[in-house]
């Protein structure tokens, strides 16, 4: 996270449940990265 004035640059990924379709992710899931994309955001925005 880098920090640009009164605003960060965040990474926001996004990711697949492979091992359960339809359930909520439990630990030891695998999970496979869909897409990541780097976005200015206000210093204030918590993830």
């Amino acid at each position: 996270m880098s920090t640009t004035g009164n605003r960060r640059i965040h990474l926001i990924r996004v990711y697949h449940n492979t091992g359960s379709r339809f359930l909520p992710y439990q630990p030891g899931h695998p999970l496979t990265q869909v897409i990541s994309h780097w976005r200015h955001l206000p210093t204030e925005t918590t993830p």
